[in-house]
């Protein structure tokens, strides 16, 4: 009988540690894929920043403004964009999980963009390869 209690009770804590192994895998695989998700959302927030303020500077050209004002809005728009990139971006790493900040494959805005680009031109590789 005592046996057998010891065989239970051995079958559960082995089955527990799988079972929090793999629980922790997916957990790896799921920040993974946020991770690029956001990089992804992040870029794409970018372009529409930058394609937005390029319509700003057509209307900007049409107005009858003097020069010095459009070099000030100019100036006012890329600091605009620079802290939306910053916000973003402590946002993202306030709201990431500290246990896994060594999976983390970015912390700049910059280190994000190359990230995007490493892992599409990875993505694109793997596709002509099949």
């Amino acid at each position: 009988m005592l046996d057998l209690l010891f065989g239970f009770i051995l079958g559960y804590v082995t089955a527990c540690a799988l079972i929090y192994i793999m629980n922790l895998g997916r957990t790896i695989l799921i920040l993974k894929q946020t991770q690029y998700i956001v990089a992804a959302i992040f870029t794409y927030m970018e372009e529409c920043m930058l394609e937005a303020t390029i319509y700003k500077e057509i209307a900007m050209d049409d107005t009858d403004m003097s020069d010095k004002e459009k070099k000030s809005r100019r100036v006012l728009n890329n600091n605009t964009i620079k802290t939306i990139k910053d916000n973003s971006m402590k946002g993202f790493l306030n709201r990431w999980p500290s246990s896994f900040d060594n999976m983390l494959e970015y912390k700049s805005w910059d280190q994000m963009k190359a990230y995007i680009e490493k892992e599409t031109n990875k993505t694109r590789s793997e596709n002509v390869n099949e």
